[in-house]
């Protein structure tokens, strides 16, 4: 197992105003730049967002990060942020990038890039770069290590994986919720990490490659992984079924629980359809059938690790690798499995919206596409909107071409074409100010979210108010924009 080799290391962090990738946005960031070679801090980057004015933060993650009313009315606007975070990230190719919960990160930067009109949104992972989850290397340690330095919490009968739980309990403390100070304490465990549990760091700059993680699993008879959270945690024993048409996610068989005749027994009496529309990323542990993401720096072991899993244990090495052999084998299982991941595909596009912020994901971006973003790049920016309207032809429907507008609107109004500022206005009025329909955070639902605050959190009333007064001063202005 050879890991690749990085010449820097980026630890960051993201405050964010929701938990929506699309429709919530980056508030604050903080990212530091250690040179792997001497150790020591070269580089850092802050950075505190406003509120776009299309869009509402979620009351409750502004109660959870208490990020400040003042940030969202004065800094800077997100996607300038996005900008500069592109740019700067970009200053150090060959780095490895580490975050707590680094798919969280990783989304948000995804879609920050796309709608601040970046030809290059999956940038973390482009130009040597990966991306390594700590909270991925925690779960690992937790699932198979016999003693760990890091410990993590049972909390209500459940394991939290937390990063200020696991921080706090062991004995790292900070304050939680700020990007700086998150980055503070996420390096802290890094040092217990790298002191005591190298080797599994090893782990996930190995596995942070998805090529690496294909090769390794179809190798093995059978491999082992943590799978679900909280209640729904558990060690499995799996074996792949059918990988995704984008290769992103694997479909797997737990031979520790599920024999093959139960399996066929399981083909007998539901359809694919009917399991497609489970939740197989974190199933009941007693679900026999797990959908296995390759691509957000979750760690596997091989056939050897199978006494970490419960069930696999009471099964035994032996009749695991026989069962494992048996469904290599089943071609009308595998053949069952794709039909799952079909049909989860057919429903994935059958909830997809015609929201821009989607449409990150219809494909890479065109060399029509990356020459419009070049070029609409190097445009002052008083001068973009109308290298906008120049634009001839179909591309003024493109989604690089709607997002530049998009920001051009909300950013720069008084740089663009007085009636199209009067429509984007009354645009906003009818999307923040209609009825909730659950695409969209409205007033409405933020309402909502501050009446669940006051009923949860009934001695924190200062905070509740001051988050329901800038809301109703975004409401006012809203109203008033024209």
């Amino acid at each position: 197992m050879i890991s690749p080799k990085f010449s820097h290391r980026i630890i960051l962090d993201f405050e964010t105003s929701g938990l929506d990738k699309f429709r919530d946005g980056i508030l604050e960031v903080f990212a530091k730049v250690i040179c792997l070679a001497s150790g020591s801090e070269i580089d850092s980057f802050r950075a505190a967002c406003k509120s776009e004015s299309f869009k509402i933060p979620s009351p409750r993650a502004l109660f959870a990060n208490n990020y400040k009313v003042k940030n969202l009315v004065n800094s800077a606007h997100p996607l300038n942020v996005a900008t500069s975070l592109f740019n700067f990230i970009k200053r150090y190719p060959n780095s490895e990038i580490l975050a707590y919960n680094a798919h969280f990160d990783f989304s948000f930067s995804y879609n920050a890039f796309f709608q601040s009109i970046k030809s290059d949104p999956y940038a973390f992972k482009t130009d040597g770069r990966s991306v390594i989850c700590i909270m991925e290397v925690i779960r690992a340690l937790e699932a198979t290590a016999c003693s760990s330095s890091v410990t993590v919490p049972l909390i209500n009968g459940a394991r939290s994986f937390k990063q200020e739980d696991v921080c706090f309990s062991s004995g790292i403390f900070y304050l939680a919720h700020s990007a700086e100070s998150d980055v503070r304490g996420l390096e802290k465990l890094l040092e217990i990490i790298s002191l005591h549990h190298s080797d599994y760091l090893e782990k996930g700059r190995y596995f942070s490659k998805k090529s690496n993680a294909l090769n390794f699993i179809n190798s093995r008879p059978f491999f082992v992984t943590p799978i679900g959270f909280r209640n729904r945690y558990s060690v499995r024993c799996l074996v792949p079924l059918a990988l995704c048409d984008k290769k992103i996610n694997m479909l797997c068989a737990d031979i520790g629980r599920f024999t093959q005749m139960d399996f066929e027994h399981m083909q007998s009496r539901l359809n694919a359809s009917d399991i497609a529309q489970r939740n197989l990323n974190e199933p009941e542990p007693h679900y026999p059938l797990i959908e296995v993401p390759l691509n957000k720096s979750k760690i596997f072991f091989d056939e050897s690790y199978y006494e970490c899993s419960d069930y696999g244990l009471s099964v035994g090495k032996e009749k695991l690798a026989e069962r494992a052999n048996a469904v290599f084998k089943n071609a009308s299982l595998q053949d069952f499995a794709e039909r799952i991941l079909h049909f989860k595909k057919l429903r994935f596009e059958a909830f997809k919206t015609d929201d821009i912020e989607e449409k990150l994901f219809d494909d890479f971006p065109s060399s029509d596409e990356i020459g419009f973003i070049n070029d609409f790049d190097i445009v002052p920016v008083e001068d973009k909107y109308r290298f906008l309207i120049q634009e001839k032809g179909n591309f003024k429907n493109n989604r690089y071409h709607i997002l530049a507008r998009r920001f051009l609107l909300d950013a720069y109004p008084k740089n663009c074409d007085e009636r199209a500022v009067e429509k984007f206005n009354e645009w906003k009025r009818c999307r923040l100010f209609g009825t909730s329909d659950g695409k969209i955070r409205t007033f409405q639902d933020a309402g909502n979210e501050i009446s669940f605050l006051r009923r949860h959190h009934p001695n924190s009333m200062d905070r509740i108010n001051e988050i329901e007064n800038y809301l109703s001063f975004r409401e006012d202005e809203i109203e008033n924009a024209i």
